[in-house]
């Protein structure tokens, strides 16, 4: 999932996403046809990896191409929520964090 790694690169860049990625990280699954990937965010680091042992703050569950775009800023991830593109799984402040994240270190921005 490369995809994920240009992501990652875009958050690290990004001085407004480090000011609202939180001090505890957050984690969660990306599940697609491809596989499975774990993220963690926070202020301290960054990473992605295809396993994972411990509490997840959520999931999001779609296509590959559904999460390139997603990341690229195609799609909002409320709009792909909405349209059954992605179904998520967090809390909702959770989610919140996540959408503006996933929005403001967009692919490409």
């Amino acid at each position: 999932m490369e995809y994920l790694e240009k992501w990652k690169v875009n958050i690290m860049n990004n001085k407004y996403v480090n000011l609202i990625l939180p001090d505890n990280p957050i984690v969660f699954r990306i599940e697609t046809e491809e596989g499975e990937q774990f993220v963690s965010l926070s202020k301290s680091f960054i990473s992605y990896s295809s396993g994972y042992e411990g509490l997840l703050n959520g999931s999001l569950v779609c296509k590959s191409e559904t999460i390139e775009s997603l990341l690229s800023g195609h799609i909002k991830l409320r709009d792909a929520i909405q349209t059954n593109l992605i179904r998520a799984e967090f809390k909702f402040r959770d989610l919140l964090l996540i959408e503006s994240i996933f929005w403001l270190s967009k692919i490409g921005s």
